[in-house]
């Protein structure tokens, strides 16, 4: 984000899970991690979102995997997890943003 300090923290070869990352606290949360230096998998409902969503973390440099349509299954929940462990190297955190709306 243009005009702010570099933050504190490095978090490189660190990974998060975001569910309902496509807009909100969700999205702000997923660049914020990105900005970190955080890799984010980014769980959003549509085609169309996963993909506009993949190109901000990675202005930031960060890796990014984006999936996961239904976030109020714990099964695809527990899917996202595991595709994004395996794309990303692993995940060491998981952002619970889901309202539960498919």
């Amino acid at each position: 984000m243009p005009g702010l300090p570099s933050p504190p923290f490095d978090f490189h070869g660190y990974s998060v899970v975001v569910t309902g990352g496509s807009r909100g606290i969700g999205r702000s949360m997923a660049m914020v991690f990105a900005r970190l230096g955080v890799a984010v998998s980014i769980c959003v409902p549509s085609a169309k979102a996963r993909k506009e969503i993949r190109m901000v973390p990675v202005a930031y440099g960060a890796a990014v995997h984006a999936g996961c349509r239904e976030r109020a299954h714990a099964v695809v929940v527990a899917g996202q997890v595991q595709n994004a462990a395996a794309t990303l190297g692993g995940a060491d955190a998981f952002f619970n943003n889901g309202t539960g709306h498919g």
